[in-house]
């Protein structure tokens, strides 16, 4: 837990010099930083509750998630700028890539290399966002690229 102190620190939380940030550690090593208007903290629990725009998740607390004696129960995103941001962008990259694979089927001899490449290009883009959700723990859902599959969808 440690205090925003000047505008270059408060710029990427978007909150103001003050603002306590708390330390969310995961079981798998990775941790995060949480500006207090996005902690809803709970008393005396064992387990914090994950917020998305889909069924909340469990999950059991560590000490380092413990502020005194209250543990951080919530991390509400479902309606914030960034979830909003990534589920618009998810959507507009699946709509590129799946209109990438329609040029790519489509192309003139002399325009086959580039439509290819490109459909390469959303490829890598889409299955990398997919795999960074996952790897944060977020719902493909979220980030609107549940009904596409890179391996399938744009070879």
């Amino acid at each position: 837990m440690r205090e925003v102190e000047n505008g270059d620190q408060a710029k990427p939380f978007g909150c103001a010099i003050g603002t306590t940030l708390y330390l969310l550690e995961f079981g798998d090593g990775h941790s995060i930083e949480i500006p207090e208007h996005l902690v809803e903290v709970a008393n005396e629990q064992c387990s914090f509750l994950v917020c998305g725009t889909t069924a909340p998740q469990r999950v059991p607390a560590r000490p380092a998630a413990s502020v005194g004696q209250q543990q951080v129960r919530s991390w509400a995103m479902s309606s914030s700028t960034e979830s909003l941001y990534l589920r618009d962008l998810g959507g507009l990259l699946k709509e590129m890539a799946l209109r990438a694979k329609k040029e790519a089927l489509s192309a003139s001899e002399a325009d086959r290399g580039f439509a290819l490449g490109r459909l390469m290009a959303m490829h890598e883009v889409v299955s990398l966002m997919q795999q960074h959700a996952d790897a944060f723990g977020l719902d493909v859902k979220d980030i609107d690229l549940e009904e596409i599959s890179p391996e399938q969808d744009l070879v």
